[in-house]
């Protein structure tokens, strides 16, 4: 029972939800119904139905740990914080996982657990990140990565170095962005964290993309896709798909991104990840642009804008589509309004980066940015 509950963990790491509840759900081992045993099976299988997107499972699993927890003082209460910070993460519940992590973080720092105090410093940068607080990210994930080498977590040290990169990305510095998804890539394929691996793998194919080197852009993103779908990794098979539609409507390939755009949609809404669905529907709405005899375009713009409240990364670049398509369609007063609205969200976000290393290269996004849209 020990060491399936620990070959649970690796299994977790590794990104394969499947085989973790076939392991912990064989019948002919028994599991005590209290104690740390039950807690760390209750919080393994809480996870891995959450990354396959079974909401109700993982609510169940989690809410058993968490009884357990409470009513035993186990030492695994910092994990079981950090289980139900990841579910709020995945809701994008940001003000709640943030709360729980510095929770996980101090119960980590009482047991004196190094790991999980290297993790938790991780996550509240990650969560910076989603909240766009690009400066605190930043130096929270420098901070998580010298903790991390410090005490040889070398998952905690990769997911740092690709989450860095991530911010770089964000604040449009691709090539910083890119090395570090390398290094982070390379990392996860030594430690054997596939879950990882894809996500960087996919991120790099994404700087490639931002530099204009679409070849190596799709091949990361290909090398991606395979590995994600061989681990049912559904919440990350809707963003490389996602991806990988953009790619081929950047190339002119309508037919095969609308393809790619509909796997995209359905991927997203099997795992539940409600963003992931947005940006799938946004290309989908650049799509629609060319298919004269398609779904009404401007209506599909405007639902998608509607629906990533809360999102000013993602409603910035909706806005500057729907600019373009105004222009392109001749309504110069339309395009005028939302070029406005545009550049407004772009400068409100820029302005609440402090750092001038940082800010700078940040102007590339929207070069960038403005070069993509004008694929339609």
């Amino acid at each position: 029972m020990k060491f399936r509950l620990l070959e649970g963990d690796i299994l977790t790491y590794q990104g394969r939800r499947t085989d973790v509840l076939n392991l912990l759900d064989d019948k002919t081992v028994l599991y005590p119904d209290t104690g740390d045993a039950a807690i760390k099976k209750n919080l393994l299988c809480g996870l891995a139905h959450a990354g396959l997107g079974q909401s109700r499972q993982s609510d169940q699993e989690l809410h058993k740990a968490r009884v357990l927890c409470d009513s035993s003082n186990s030492q695994l209460d910092g994990e079981v914080l950090r289980a139900e910070a990841k579910i709020q993460l995945n809701r994008n519940n940001l003000a709640a996982a943030s709360d729980l992590y510095k929770k996980s973080l101090q119960a980590a720092r009482r047991h004196a657990d190094a790991f999980l105090e290297a993790s938790d410093l991780l996550n509240l940068g990650f969560v910076a990140l989603q909240m766009e607080h690009y400066d605190e990210a930043v130096a929270l994930l420098q901070d998580a990565a010298n903790f991390a080498r410090s005490v040889q977590a070398r998952l905690v040290t990769e997911a740092a170095m690709g989450n860095t990169g991530d911010a770089f990305y964000r604040l449009g510095d691709f090539e910083k962005a890119l090395s570090n998804f390398q290094a982070a890539e390379r990392e996860a394929r030594e430690i054997g964290t596939t879950s990882a691996q894809v996500v960087w793998l996919w991120q790099a194919g994404s700087s490639y993309y931002k530099l204009g080197d679409l070849k190596e852009a799709k091949t990361c993103y290909e090398r991606a896709l395979k590995s994600a779908t061989a681990i049912n990794a559904t919440d990350q098979i809707s963003d490389i798909e996602t991806q990988l539609a953009l790619l081929l409507l950047q190339e002119g390939q309508y037919d095969s991104a609308k393809i790619q755009s509909e796997e995209a949609v359905r991927a997203a809404k099997s795992s539940g990840d409600q963003g992931a669905e947005i940006d799938a529907k946004f290309v989908q709405a650049l799509l629609a642009i060319h298919e004269p005899n398609g779904q009404d375009a401007e209506q599909m713009l405007m639902e998608v804008y509607d629906s990533a409240v809360g999102d000013p990364y993602v409603r910035w670049q909706i806005e500057g589509a729907l600019a373009k398509y105004f222009n392109v369609k001749a309504d110069p007063r339309q395009a005028e309004v939302w070029y406005r609205r545009s550049i407004q969200t772009f400068e409100d976000k820029r302005s609440e980066v402090k750092n001038v290393e940082l800010k700078l290269p940040f102007l590339r996004t929207e070069m960038i940015f403005t070069e993509i849209t004008l694929v339609f």
